[in-house]
């Protein structure tokens, strides 16, 4: 980087566009705050929010045995997805197959039918 360009990047102004945001949330949440029924609702919100951040913080066994059943239960519902998936796939694969299988088949009767005829004397053109 040149010289001249490391000092034009210290010229710049910087952008103020962040502080005023989140002053004007500030700004905002405490006008917010002159209705009586907003003020209940911040201190009731805020009040079970401290409730769980003392639970969490009194029973940390607790919350991490249920973070656990939590992983198993999803393990175990990605694994079931997984494997009705794999079925999925495979049948629609099996299914792909029948097309030319049943196309075989009806040529195969097709041709049984024509010798059928040809053996009873009629030519192939009368049997079409």
């Amino acid at each position: 980087m040149s010289r001249e360009s490391r000092h034009y990047r210290k010229e710049e102004p910087k952008s103020k566009f962040v502080q005023a945001v989140v002053i004007g949330a500030v700004v905002g949440g405490c006008l917010s705050l002159f209705d009586k029924s907003t003020r209940r609702s911040v201190k009731a919100s805020t009040k079970q929010w401290c409730e769980r951040i003392n639970y969490l913080a009194k029973n940390p066994d607790r919350v991490i045995d249920q973070v656990r059943e939590a992983t198993t239960q999803m393990r175990t519902t990605v694994t079931k997805v997984s494997d009705e998936v794999a079925l999925l796939v495979d049948t629609v694969e099996e299914l792909s197959h029948i097309p030319s299988e049943v196309s075989q088949m009806i040529e195969e009767t097709k041709e049984a039918f024509v010798a059928e005829k040809k053996k009873a004397g009629l030519s192939e053109q009368q049997v079409k």
